[in-house]
């Protein structure tokens, strides 16, 4: 090769190398060093916590003023005539006070509509966040060259390749007791901008994701349906700790790419390009996962519910995965819920893993 032609592939080279990292500059200038939960989605973890908070009050407050008023409940669980026009009350002044149930206590009901109401403000939940998110960015390029003779043609490749990935996982968990949520919540504190939204298909924890019908059934078979007590039992009374978990998972990846491609037609004889690509590929993978752990109240110990599952998986004692300040017994055994379903989890994928 002439000193000329060595002069001119260094000169073309040179050339789209410069392209390339301004290209690439470019490109990479719009991704995240530091993954976060509102890099696409446009909601921050705190909004996110703050909503689901926000929508299990609304589905609290619903359940209790849905037993108080409904017919159906006269007779079958109890709710005296005092305690159904209570609940009528506060029903319609929530139509025009966001805050009217800051006066409701259950000590204002009376017969057994008292006692099964203060199992559920006292019942307690937990709420373990998972938000992994995970950025990957796959950028290629060729160059292809030729260099014409009068009888024949002889052509070189080049070829470079930068792929760069990032994660970030966030947890945390918070705890409640429901008669916190419902009466005690300042009403705005679930306004301004983080009023409860409708189901959002694309990010489906920025959005309404059913906590109403987890509530209201945990309710249903925790109190009504002997979840833990034997038939007949009054409902106000449980026999054992009624508790539940939900884990749930969303995942969401998104795929971008862009794959343009340059032909050159050459003239004449030496060193010409032929061809130059350039791939990019951006993927952006959000992995949300939130588990709830429901707890009421009762007098078994605590201390029965944090070790069952490790007692029957013959594990000896484990620290907790989770972990949060509690003040109220409710809370402390929706947290053991939480941690035991954490567990569980975990020990089933151990176990798909160790399998031959």
């Amino acid at each position: 090769m002439s000193r000329r032609t060595k002069a001119k592939l260094r000169e073309v080279i040179h050339g789209i190398a410069s392209s390339s990292i301004i290209v690439a500059a470019i490109y990479l200038g719009g991704c995240a060093v530091h993954p976060l939960p509102d890099d696409y989605s446009g909601v921050t973890g705190r909004h996110i916590a703050r909503q689901i908070r926000c929508e299990t009050r609304e589905a609290v407050i619903d359940s209790v003023l849905g037993y108080l008023t409904d017919e159906r409940n006269k007779g079958a669980h109890q709710v005296d005539e005092h305690s159904r026009n209570l609940g009528n009350k506060y029903k319609e002044a929530l139509k025009t006070d966001p805050g009217a149930m800051r006066s409701f206590r259950p000590d204002k009901l009376t017969g057994v509509a008292q006692k099964v109401v203060d199992l559920i403000w006292r019942t307690g939940i937990a709420y373990n966040y998972n938000l992994e998110m995970t950025e990957t960015n796959n950028n290629d390029g060729s160059l292809n060259l030729i260099n014409i003779f009068p009888k024949s043609s002889r052509s070189l490749g080049f070829g470079a390749k930068l792929d760069l990935q990032r994660q970030n996982t966030r947890i945390f968990t918070i705890t409640d007791t429901f008669g916190v949520l419902a009466s005690n919540t300042d009403p705005d504190y679930c306004n301004y901008g983080y009023q409860i939204k409708d189901k959002n298909i694309i990010y489906p924890i920025t959005g309404r994701i059913g906590i109403d019908e987890v509530i209201h059934e945990f309710t249903a078979m925790a109190l009504f349906d002997n979840l833990s007590g034997k038939d007949g039992d009054d409902p106000s009374s449980p026999k054992g700790p009624s508790q539940m978990a939900e884990q749930l998972e969303f995942t969401t990846t998104i795929d971008v790419s862009i794959a343009p491609k340059v032909t050159f037609t050459p003239i004449g004889r030496g060193l010409h390009v032929a061809d130059a690509s350039l791939s990019e590929e951006s993927i952006r993978k959000d992995l949300h996962k939130l588990t709830l752990g429901l707890y009421v109240p009762s007098n078994a110990p605590l201390a029965a519910i944090r070790g069952g599952i490790l007692h029957d998986l013959g594990t000896p004692a484990v620290n907790a995965l989770a972990s949060a300040p509690v003040r109220t017994p409710g809370e402390e055994g929706a947290l053991a819920i939480v941690n035991q379903a954490l567990l569980l989890k975990l020990f089933q994928f151990r176990a798909q893993v160790v399998q031959p």
